[in-house]
């Protein structure tokens, strides 16, 4: 499996065949993955795609899955219940990664993981230049929480948050 990641581009992805069994992360790729990276602002989806699979409708690529960045604040109390620790402000400084889904085709891939991983690094790219102390994850689902929590990030107690420090993640991937 050759995958790349790239950012979305309507003109080059089609987004209407994705289906990762969940139908709210299947309808946000298809109706407002765009809008948020350009015209709302508030996001930046990027997808992977199998450089080896068939092109989908009207000659644009399939996509076997995606995530969104976005630029995010946490309570302090949150941080606190969550265990993480340090002295830091409130709001602390983050980045959200608001979506993040594998088409059914290659799920079991460990493609998840790799967009993951993919969206830390430019997390901390960014931290470079504006700080960043926390990566967020809202999961969508108790399974998600455990995929996140796989990944060293640790549950806000009584909700579906994740966080990890930046620094944790740079120091587990080598920045």
């Amino acid at each position: 499996m050759s995958i790349g990641v790239e950012p979305l581009d309507p003109s080059r992805h089609e987004r209407s065949g994705f289906a990762c069994g969940n139908p709210i992360l299947d309808d946000w790729l298809r109706r407002f993955a765009h809008q948020s990276s350009t015209r709302a602002n508030t996001g930046r989806t990027w997808v992977a795609i199998d450089e080896q699979r068939p092109s989908g409708a009207r000659g644009r690529l399939s996509i076997a899955g995606y995530v969104t960045i976005a630029a995010h604040a946490v309570r302090l109390e949150d941080v606190r219940a969550a265990s993480v620790r340090g002295s830091l402000p409130d709001p602390v400084p983050a980045a959200l990664v608001a979506r993040l889904a594998v088409d059914r085709q290659y799920q079991g891939r460990q493609l998840g993981g790799r967009l993951l991983r993919f969206a830390i690094e430019r997390i901390l790219d960014a931290n470079a230049h504006v700080a960043v102390t926390l990566v967020v994850a809202d999961a969508i689902d108790e399974p998600a929480v455990a995929f996140y929590e796989h990944h060293g990030f640790l549950r806000v107690p009584g909700t579906q948050r994740l966080l990890a420090r930046t620094s944790d993640l740079g120091a587990a991937l080598g920045f």
